[in-house]
């Protein structure tokens, strides 16, 4: 996955001015080492990409200087990569979707149709919309389409019927061979049934 560092250093002159970004020298560093092309007269960003070969905390470090007003700030910052994985969340037709409650492992089908979203974390934050990454749905282990956007899936309760389902979400990014991760969600129509139903 990629992130955008970005250094916002707070360095006051002797009467009292602050001085901007582009007044500032960044010097960035990586576990010790200098991004000589990334650091200068303000260049306060510092765009990351991790490594498939970085294995714990890698450090970052940041150097904010004005020698002429005889200032300097430095900020040291440890990234972890992390797993990635899936989140559902509920897309509610009139407050959009609900991120405050994500849903795990059960979930109670209480009205008449449901749209999950569905999102990959870890990935590329252009995941939705890229090319390069599938989302393939699931239903009880039968392949189904995803709807617009791709990430997205609704639910309709069959009338009369009650039981489990099973849904299920494998994301993958074909160029990022570790951009990948499923999960799987338990629909339930609300009674004890344990009889697979199918939307």
């Amino acid at each position: 996955g990629r992130v955008t560092l970005i250094a916002i250093p707070t360095l006051v002159t002797g009467s009292g001015r602050k001085l901007s970004s582009n007044e500032i020298n960044f010097k960035w560093k990586r576990n010790g080492r200098v991004h000589g092309d990334d650091s200068g007269l303000g260049r306060n960003q510092l765009a990351v990409v991790a490594s498939y070969l970085d294995i714990g905390d890698v450090y970052y470090e940041i150097e904010a200087s004005a020698p002429e007003h005889n200032l300097i700030a430095t900020k040291l910052l440890f990234v972890r990569p992390a797993t990635p994985h899936i989140v559902f969340y509920e897309n509610n037709p009139l407050l959009g979707i609900i991120y405050n409650r994500a849903l795990k492992e059960t979930y109670t089908l209480d009205k008449d149709e449901i749209a999950l979203t569905a999102y990959p974390f870890a990935f590329d934050n252009k995941v939705v919309n890229d090319p390069n990454t599938s989302f393939q749905w699931g239903i009880n282990g039968t392949a189904v389409e995803p709807g617009q956007p791709r990430n997205t899936i609704v639910l309709r309760r069959p009338v009369g019927v009650k039981g489990t389902s099973q849904v299920s979400l494998y994301a993958e990014n074909s160029v990022r061979i570790f951009e990948s991760a499923s999960e799987s969600l338990q629909i339930n129509l609300g009674n004890e049934n344990t009889n697979n139903v199918s939307f």
